[in-house]
């Protein structure tokens, strides 16, 4: 029995041994396992880092090669400079054998020249004797004038001897009248005047007032006599006349200075500019006269203001709000991403709604989307319209949304082109380098491409030739300001929409089921927030800042307004140094709206607005941000700086009295904004 339990115990422990070798073999198989594994793992990186040395060396070769390539090429350069040296050796030569024949037509030219000079010069000199001929003639009508005068006063008795110092300056100005030049004739008739007027009774009608003889018209003067006149108390300048003693004088200067052409401007001009010589020759105007001009100037100017850009007290310019916030809702079928954005807020509204060719009915103060119904009235000059074109341009809206451009015409209003040709029918026009500014002029894009430039139309909704006649359409008329974009439903003849701000706005999201862009989305949901505090910000002081610097009306609303348009561009110069648009890698309503004014910016508001502490092209971010923008496809074609400058320094007459234009800045030229601008490795940083 113990035989067998010891048997069976040996049994179980060889069991166990067995178990023991099977676990050492399984262990063992493990450990090959392992080391095989790392044998592989070491193996494959060793193929791995053998690739990666074979790739570096195919880089390397590939480098070698494009080194051998740049070399061959600087080479290939060096012999087109050896080639182009040779030929300009060559021309020398050429031109050293021409040199002789060139020489003496050179000689002649010069001979040529010497004899325009002197038939110039004695044109020079018969001018010089006609203007002496001209001024013994006025000197003659003074003197005969003076005597008559003095022929027609009578003889008063002195009434007090105080009176003796007046009598003293008639006879210094009688002496006077006898032998002198023009300006002491005039001058002694004045004093003699003022002599006469301190012994006659105080009556209005022995008052002379010397310097009425400049103005044409009647003028009222509240300021005191210039000192050194000797001038009475009683002579106190109330409304002038002509006096009777120049009347000669201007009637004469008005038949010899006169204009040709029959321009009454120009023939008021030259009398009342030969009676300024007359009065006091060639040097500088009187002190009163100055100040009257100065003080009628600033009267008008004010009155010219307030008409053009009203102000509140202190001077700061306040705009004007738009009459007409109606929005225009996209059909309901409209899935597009822009489709679904914010629409503009209703701020005037009908009664009714209004019911769309597709049966949808809509809110009160909104209108169906249907192609064709619309017209967008807008210009190229003015930046608020600016916006709508481009965002037109942009969404690709030209059938959905037919446009009309018009242009800045006589009396301050905007009129339409008439005519056949580009700018009567089509509204882009492409002209050659020879050809007048106002048909586009030469415009090159990149790579000296020409653009297709929008230019001025006709009205092709209505036919009008002004667009207050497009406003007076409506039912009851319209006495307001006509103004520029305006949204026109031409199914109704109302006017929809003439806020900027919602016109993009509609544009952006309206028209998507007829847009040729639809996908394109200037205004997304997830940006609305940032969106709007830019658009607050650069309105108040980037778009309406440059507005309230140029029409303010006193220096501290000025001081006020342009420091709040530098900081402002100070801070977005900033911002754009590390985000490519000013809400991210992609282009919104923000940018578009703050591009409008960039544009201008050299070109007009800082000269003619006094925008004066700094240029766009001094801001390294902000002015290849805009020449981001303007190379946008379809942006450059709405962009006429050319007109621009045009406009504003032509058109606003209290702004530029003269209407002259500047020269144009360098950098306002359309080649300076193709210029490569790299903003785009920006959104890839972004991305």
């Amino acid at each position: 029995m113990r035989e067998r339990e010891r048997e069976r115990e040996r049994e179980r422990e060889r069991e166990r041994e067995r178990e023991r070798e099977r676990e050492r073999e399984i262990e063992k198989q493990r450990s090959r396992k392992k080391k095989k594994a790392r044998y592989i793992e070491r193996a494959r990186e060793v193929e791995r880092e053998r690739e990666r040395e074979r790739e570096r060396e195919r880089e390397r070769e590939r480098e070698r090669g494009r080194e051998g390539e740049r070399e061959r090429e600087r080479e290939r350069e060096r012999e087109r400079e050896r080639e182009r040296e040779r030929e300009r050796e060559r021309e020398v030569e050429r031109e050293r054998k021409r040199g002789s024949g060139r020489e003496r037509e050179r000689e002649r030219e010069r001979e040529r020249e010497r004899e325009r000079g002197r038939e110039r010069e004695r044109e020079r000199e018969i001018k010089r004797e006609r203007e002496k001929e001209r001024e013994r003639e006025i000197k003659k009508e003074v003197e005969k004038e003076v005597a008559k005068e003095r022929e027609r006063v009578p003889a008063y008795p002195l009434i007090n001897p105080a009176s003796r110092q007046r009598s003293t300056n008639l006879s210094h100005a009688n002496s006077s009248l006898r032998n002198s030049s023009l300006p002491c004739v005039l001058v002694a008739a004045r004093r003699r005047t003022a002599a006469m007027d301190g012994l006659l009774a105080p009556h209005p009608s022995h008052s002379l007032a010397w310097s009425s003889a400049v103005s044409a018209g009647a003028h009222r003067v509240n300021s005191p006599a210039p000192r050194g006149e000797n001038l009475p108390s009683n002579a106190a300048f109330g409304r002038l006349r002509p006096t009777r003693r120049l009347r000669g004088v201007v009637k004469c200067s008005a038949r010899r200075g006169g204009d040709s052409s029959g321009d009454a401007g120009g023939r008021l001009v030259g009398a009342v500019t030969a009676a300024g010589q007359a009065l006091w020759g060639k040097g500088l105007p009187p002190g009163l006269l100055v100040q009257v001009a100065r003080e009628a100037w600033g009267s008008g100017w004010r009155v010219m203001m307030a008409q053009l850009a009203p102000s509140d007290e202190a001077g700061n310019y306040k705009r004007t709000p738009s009459a007409y916030r109606h929005t225009i809702q996209p059909p309901p079928a409209s899935t597009s991403a822009a489709s679904r954005a914010t629409t503009p807020t209703i701020t005037k509204s009908t009664t009714t709604s209004s019911t769309g060719s597709s049966g949808q009915t809509v809110a009160p103060g909104t209108f169906p989307a249907e192609p064709g119904r619309y017209h967008l009235y807008a210009a190229l000059s003015c930046p608020w319209a600016h916006r709508t074109l481009i965002v037109h341009s942009l969404k690709g809206l030209s059938s959905a949304v037919p446009l009309s451009i018009a242009r800045p015409g006589e009396g301050g209003l905007w009129e339409f082109a008439t005519g056949e040709g580009p700018r009567g029918k089509g509204g882009v026009g492409s002209r050659g380098r020879g050809e007048g500014r106002e048909g586009g002029g030469v415009r090159e894009g990149e790579g000296g491409k020409e653009e297709e430039l929008l230019v001025p139309t006709e009205d092709r909704a209505g036919g009008c030739a002004v667009l207050k006649e497009v406003y007076g359409q409506q039912q009851g008329g319209y006495d307001g300001r006509s103004t520029v974009p305006m949204l026109w439903d031409a199914k109704t003849n109302r006017v929809v929409n003439n806020e900027s701000a919602d016109i993009i706005r509609i544009l952006n999201a309206a028209f998507n089921d007829y847009a040729d862009n639809p996908h394109l989305d200037l205004a997304p949901a997830a940006l609305s927030q940032q969106m709007a505090a830019w658009d607050e910000e650069i309105y108040n002081n980037v778009n309406n800042g440059v507005y309230r610097c140029g029409f303010a009306t006193s220096q501290a609303a000025y001081n006020r307004a342009v420091t709040d348009l530098f900081t402002t561009l100070d801070r977005i110069d900033s911002h754009l140094a590390t985000s490519r648009f000013l809400c991210g890698p992609a282009l919104t309503l923000s940018d578009v709206r703050l591009f409008t004014t960039l544009v201008r910016f050299d070109a007009a508001y800082h000269t003619l607005f006094k925008c004066s502490r700094r240029k766009i092209v001094e801001y390294s971010n902000l002015h290849a941000y805009m020449r981001d923008i303007f190379q946008t496809p379809g942006v450059a074609a709405t962009c006429d700086i050319a007109g621009v400058r045009d406009n504003y320094f032509g058109q606003l007459f209290p702004l530029n009295p003269g209407s002259i234009i500047p020269v144009e800045p360098l950098s306002c030229n359309r080649s300076q904004l193709w210029k490569p601008h790299n903003r785009h490795l920006l959104s890839l940083s972004q991305a």
